[in-house]
């Protein structure tokens, strides 16, 4: 029934999951792009400083002390909870389940010999965002009159096999083909006018978690954005835009209001953290428009 309206496929990175204060600024975002009879897909990252401790176990498991790691993990996400006043016992199983597969898959990646061993590091790699969007769907879903649905992103985002790679690129830096898919587009049409999907992950041939490299979920909406024919991609971050160089070093550097695909290609390969050098590719195959903009400054 919502066929006829446009989608706007929006990212929210880390820092503005980090807190209550940032998500209801995502809510009154939401909240305006159904004002303006948008359906939204929401590309969530995982909270502030989560995929750090990830890596970390992956890089370095020998010298991880699992117990303070899963620690730290935990309080990270019930104190999560307890700031959205979540009380919900599938929230709760979902981060003990979560968390006895870390220390599982520490064990197991202290062999280096493993077979799956790439797998394995792919598959802790993804939790972080598998647990913000669980968290994120209940809390937002509380605040809109509407329902939101949870899709996890690994249904519809496929790596190529890129059999040139490396083993480990295909599961830590996977990329994914794709194009508009109207019967994607039909299917995640039925979950909803609001919708709620993972960054960072998608799924390979075997149905194993790859993840798009660090910073993949700015490609992860770029994705979704072409799948679904996106009217504009929306790249919420904690800066205002794209600038001439870092302002957070360089208080004199110049927002740069508008740029080309390859003038932006060219900023994000340079090194600047506001876009992953590998999500504009495919919104410029598409034609598709990418907006980016501060969830804590919200004036366009």
């Amino acid at each position: 029934m919502n066929a006829h309206l446009p989608w706007i496929v929006a990212k929210f990175g880390g820092t503005s999951v980090s807190s209550v204060e940032s998500i209801l600024q995502i809510i009154e975002i939401v909240k305006q792009y159904r004002k303006e009879n948008r359906q939204t897909l929401i590309v969530v990252s995982a909270f502030s400083g989560v995929s750090n401790v990830l890596e970390s176990i992956i890089n370095g498991p020998e010298q991880v002390n699992i117990d303070e790691t899963c620690t730290w993990l935990e309080q990270k996400h019930r104190s999560m909870l307890t700031q959205l006043d979540l009380s919900s016992p599938r929230l709760e199983q979902l981060l003990y389940d979560k968390l006895n597969f870390i220390r599982e898959a520490h064990a197991r990646l202290m062999d280096e010999q493993l077979a799956s061993f790439y797998a394995t590091q792919a598959a802790v790699m993804g939790i972080g965002e598998q647990l913000s969007s669980a968290f994120f769907r209940d809390f937002i879903e509380r605040r809109l009159s509407e329902n939101v649905s949870l899709t996890d992103a690994r249904d519809w985002l496929v790596s190529e096999s890129a059999e040139h790679r490396s083993v480990a690129d295909r599961y830590l830096n996977a990329e994914c083909d794709v194009k508009l898919n109207k019967t994607m587009r039909q299917q995640i049409e039925a979950l909803g006018a609001v919708v709620i999907t993972q960054g960072f992950i998608a799924s390979n041939a075997c149905g194993e978690t790859v993840v798009l490299g660090r910073g993949g979920s700015d490609t992860s909406a770029a994705y979704f954005a072409v799948m679904l024919g996106a009217e504009r991609l929306d790249i919420w971050t904690d800066v205002p835009g794209m600038f001439s160089g870092n302002p957070r070093q360089i208080p004199e550097a110049r927002q740069l209001r508008k740029l080309d695909y390859k003038e932006a290609q060219e900023i994000a390969s340079t090194g600047a953290k506001v876009l992953h050098p590998r999500c504009l590719r495919p919104v410029r195959i598409a034609d598709i428009p990418v907006f980016v903009g501060s969830t804590f400054s919200r004036e366009k």
